[in-house]
This record gives C-alpha cells, sequence and structure tokens, in this order.
C-alpha cells in the first residue's frame, strides 16, 4: 500500500505490556498495490524470452551475477563476531549446563516460537535447528530443543513474527525458568551480538545450484528482469509464434 496524507501529529497505543507512539496521517490518497503488477504497459514487447527483442543481454547479466554470487556464500554474522564465538560448543552442550558456559559466544539459529515486548527487552523464544554453512537454520533437521533471546531494544513483533527463520550470535547469560502449559521449561539465555532475521513467506525462494558452486534464486530473476518472469508467468499473454500462426497469418494477408 502507498498513501498520501497530511501529518496530524501523534497518537500512543499500547503494544503487549509497553507504550508505542505512531505518527498520525489523514489519508488523503491511498494506492493498493497488487501480488504482480502488471508490465506490459512499460515493456510493450511480445516476446517473455530474454534474448528477444531488448533482453537478449539479460542471460549475460545474470551468469555475471551468478558468478559474484560467491561472494553471498559466507555467513550472515560478521567476522568479528564469529571470532569471538567457540566453534566446539554444540547446543546440547549448552541445553544441559548453560551456567558453565556463562560469558561464553555461540551462533544458534532457529525458527521463532514466540515474541514478547517487555518495558525493558523484547524476548524471543526460538526452537533451535542446525545451521548450514552461511547461517540459516535447517527445518527439515531435527530440533535439539528451545532457547531465549533477550533483546535489550524493541522489536517490532509483527516483522519478529512466528516462523520466521532467526540466526543469533550472543552472549550466554545462563537460563531461564518459563512454563510451556502446565509443564516448567529450562531454557538457554542469550543476549545478542548480532541477530539476522531470514527472509520469510513469499520473500523467499529455492536457491537454484550450477556445478561450479554458486546459483541464483527467483528473487535474483524478478529484480533483474521483471519483464520476463511476468511473461513467463503469463504464457498464453505473450507466447512465441508457431508455424500454425504463420500459416494463418499468410492466409489472411491472400484474402486481403
Amino acid at each position: 500500500m502507498t498513501l498520501a496524507g497530511r501529518v496530524l501529529g501523534t497518537r500512543t497505543d499500547t503494544v503487549g505490556e509497553i507504550t508505542y507512539v505512531y505518527p498520525l496521517l489523514a489519508c488523503l490518497e491511498v494506492y493498493l498495490w497488487s501480488p504482480m503488477s502488471d508490465t506490459r504497459t512499460l515493456y510493450p514487447y511480445d516476446y517473455w524470452w530474454p534474448w528477444y527483442g531488448p533482453y537478449w543481454w539479460w542471460p549475460w547479466l545474470i551468469v555475471l551475477a551468478n558468478l559474484l554470487g560467491c561472494v553471498a556464500c559466507g555467513s550472515v554474522i560478521s567476522p568479528q563476531v564469529q571470532s569471538l564465538t567457540d566453534p566446539a560448543l554444540a547446543y546440547a552442550q549448552l541445553a544441559s549446563n548453560s551456567e558453565a558456559y556463562v560469558g561464553k559466544v555461540v551462533i544458534l539459529a532457529g525458527t521463532i516460537l514466540e515474541a514478547v515486548n517487555t518495558p525493558e527487552s523484547t524476548r524471543l523464544v526460538l526452537l533451535q535447528y542446525p545451521t548450514n554453512r552461511r547461517g540459516r537454520p535447517q527445518i527439515d533437521a531435527p530440533s535439539g530443543g528451545r532457547f531465549l533471546v533477550l533483546a535489550p531494544e524493541y522489536l517490532e513483533t509483527a516483522i519478529y513474527r512466528s516462523g520466521r527463520a532467526l540466526t543469533v550470535a550472543g552472549e550466554v547469560r545462563g537460563q531461564r525458568d518459563l512454563s510451556i502449559g502446565e509443564a516448567v521449561y529450562r531454557y538457554p539465555l542469550l543476549a545478542p551480538r548480532e541477530m539476522y532475521l531470514w527472509p520469510g513467506g513469499g520473500d523467499v525462494s529455492p536457491l537454484f545450484h550450477f556445478g561450479f558452486g554458486s546459483g541464483f534464486s527467483k528473487s535474483l530473476w524478478l529484480a533483474l528482469a521483471p519483464e520476463v518472469v511476468s511473461r513467463m508467468a503469463r504464457p498464453h499473454a505473450a507466447r512465441l509464434p508457431s508455424s500454425m500462426d504463420w500459416c494463418i497469418s499468410q492466409a489472411r494477408r491472400r484474402r486481403t
């Protein structure tokens, strides 16, 4: 949604246990965007394959981006913070005796189960999963259990919502007991140094790999050639002319 409005001031409202200040606008005009806008008016070409018409150079640009994609193969956690971590410290050790590792810096990842704003911080409950080389949680692998992240700043719970994948590099602060139903669960507690919230929902797509190890995703294709993807999503709207189409066009010309 895109809107234009006149600023009227602010309005306060409670979000959980804290008070949030909202900018207040008087709406003058609003536009609700469709999930995939039609770009045919911007690109009035009938060819959907990139090397036809003005798109012959898209494959070369995609190959170049693919070659440069190896830069993004590293971890999402900065090398400075990685140098502080103990790679030998596994989640199972941390879960069994968190107090023994207080002050250690570890990298854990998982999916958010709960996000709660408190007056002092934001509490995140995560379900731990093993990570790949970039630090992304692999949700198809067995989970080791739950852990807590206590962020000192306000985090928007609509963004850090349940189901989102999160990678955290944090300092071990011991453990905290919280109830789950009628049981009490002992959570390893982290104070975050760095966090990376992975794209979720419609923002992420599978990564297609080539033989030399790099690859590109659908999101990269969308960013590079929106018209190409739009045409491929609507093959009936812009298909290549077939031999039958050519025969019909020739017959019509002879009649005229």
